[in-house]
């Protein structure tokens, strides 16, 4: 604890380069919430230079960490905003089709239904649906899109909001609605 106290005063003004080596201090010293903050710190500042590994790893230590931390609300946004970062992590060096990566995002969705915003839940429902695609699950990829579409006239939920259509069009080409995929593809091409 004393180290890690040293060290957010010798580097105050430059906290994020040293984010990791305080969490693993606070973490050490049993000090999980201080340690959660620099875990989530030192994920961001990994996954901005590609250290996907350095993140995955304080990704999964921080949800070790949150699941000794009583239940409620604040304890679900961590979760979901770690689980969403696992969820980056894995597409990127596992696959969408990925069947943990499956598992963290339909465990992300539930957490969304509680605390979750509308930015939240339309990247879990892309991430989805990005998934099913993957794995030919075109009826899931359907059924997800009337609440993809709904989010998409949130402010700021999708951006651009015809990403809400990729997916369905996708899936419609594959099943066969050639009809209706050729139509939300021009609604896409006019976005």
């Amino acid at each position: 604890h004393r180290i890690a106290e040293a060290l957010a005063v010798s580097h105050a003004g430059s906290l994020d380069q040293i984010g990791a080596e305080l969490a693993a201090h606070y973490d050490a010293a049993g000090q999980v919430e201080r340690a959660i903050h620099f875990y989530a710190q030192a994920c961001e500042v990994a996954e901005s230079l590609y250290a996907l590994d350095d993140a995955l790893r304080w990704t999964q230590r921080a949800l070790i960490l949150l699941e000794q931390q009583p239940l409620g609300e604040l304890r679900d946004r961590n979760e979901l905003r770690f689980l969403l970062a696992l969820a980056r992590i894995y597409r990127i060096t596992r696959g969408w089709a990925d069947h943990e990566l499956e598992a963290v995002l339909e465990r992300a969705q539930s957490l969304c239904v509680a605390v979750g915003d509308s930015v939240q839940r339309s990247q879990v429902l892309y991430g989805l649906q990005s998934v099913y695609v993957v794995q030919a699950r075109h009826d899931d990829v359907l059924k997800l899109t009337e609440q993809s579409a709904q989010l998409a006239h949130k402010p700021s939920a999708i951006e651009p909001p015809s990403l809400a259509l990729v997916h369905p069009s996708i899936s419609q080409l594959h099943v066969g609605a050639f009809r209706t995929a050729l139509e939300r593809f021009d609604r896409i091409a006019q976005v």
